[in-house]
């Protein structure tokens, strides 16, 4: 199921002029998280890869903090991510929505 971004990029493009539509689908298509694919990364902390995730979601810092973090929490840290990364994610594709549509000038 598609979320409220995934709404608002469809009706957006198509109130573009015809010749902008697919250049803007697929500079979104290029740039988003499938925020599934995140919440799967993270689960790779049962295996003791924590911040996976959030490096895939485009937090590559957060990603790298959280692996140390992890060593210090015993993994507690990674445990409170995989309910925090699908709206990460998610709070991501919005950004690159914004950013197409203030770039974009429509």
């Amino acid at each position: 199921m598609a979320d409220i971004v995934e709404y608002e990029m469809i009706q957006w493009i198509q109130s573009l002029p015809q010749e902008h539509r697919a250049t803007m689908q697929m500079s979104y298509l290029s740039q988003r998280k499938d925020p599934g694919t995140a919440l799967a990364l993270s689960f790779l902390l049962l295996l003791g890869v924590a911040g996976v995730g959030r490096m895939y979601a485009g937090h590559v810092g957060l990603g790298v903090a959280m692996l140390f973090l992890n060593w210090f929490t015993c993994g507690l840290w990674g445990f409170i991510d995989l309910f925090l990364i699908h709206g990460a994610t998610v709070q991501q594709n919005r950004e690159v929505f914004q950013r197409l549509r203030m770039t974009s000038g429509h």
